[in-house]
């Protein structure tokens, strides 16, 4: 496991249940928190980090776990906006933007093993 995403995440073992969570039609996804959308445009690249931070969670948790269920693909936004302000809100805006950019890279690299296995059970 990518020891950023171990840092941001605090990633544990995945539940059985959720592994064994068979696919559905559809799955329901979950809102961005409200103050993302509520920021200045100065300080948007806060809800950008958060945003990366959860894709990237949301695409390696896919490919460690080698599922696609409706709780791995669209997970509650909590443990990542948890990671967000106890391990980056402070930050400087180069420092936010470049760990941004460090998570993109990790949603990255994974984002082709995670859409195959997502397609496979119709959650892409």
């Amino acid at each position: 496991m990518n020891s950023l995403r171990a840092l941001a995440f605090g990633v544990a073992a995945m539940p059985a249940a959720v592994l064994a969570e068979q696919a559905v039609a559809a799955c329901p996804s979950h809102a961005q928190p409200d103050w993302i959308e509520n920021l200045a445009p100065d300080q948007a690249h806060h809800g950008l980090l958060l945003q990366q931070m959860y894709r990237a969670n949301t695409n390696a948790s896919i490919v460690e776990y080698q599922t696609c269920s409706c709780t791995v693909r669209y997970p509650l936004w909590d443990s990542s906006e948890q990671a967000y302000f106890e391990n980056y809100s402070d930050l400087d805006k180069a420092t936010i933007l470049e760990a941004a950019s460090n998570f993109q890279s990790i949603a990255d690299d994974n984002l082709q093993e995670a859409q195959a296995l997502c397609e496979a059970v119709g959650h892409w």
